[in-house]
C-alpha cells in the first residue's frame, strides 16, 4: 500500500485488500530522527505492521 498514512489510503483499506507491505510516506520518514510529533505515528505504523505480518517500505533517502 504506497504512501500509507495520507490521501486516499485509510484504516478501512485495510480489512478489504490483501496487502503485503506498507509504504510510509516521506513526510513521515523525513521526521525520524527529529523532535516530532511524528514519532508516535511512525512507531504506530511500524506496530501496525507487524501485527498484519506485512513488510514496511520507507519511503525517500537519506540526505
Amino acid at each position: 500500500m504506497d504512501d500509507f498514512g495520507t490521501g486516499q489510503t485509510s484504516l478501512s483499506v485495510l480489512v478489504q485488500t490483501n496487502i503485503d507491505y506498507l509504504k510510509i510516506d516521506k513526510c513521515f520518514v523525513d521526521s525520524v530522527g527529529h523532535e516530532s510529533v511524528n514519532a508516535p505515528i511512525i512507531n504506530a505504523i511500524i506496530n501496525l505492521a507487524k501485527e498484519l505480518n506485512v513488510g514496511l517500505i520507507a519511503e525517500g533517502g537519506v540526505n
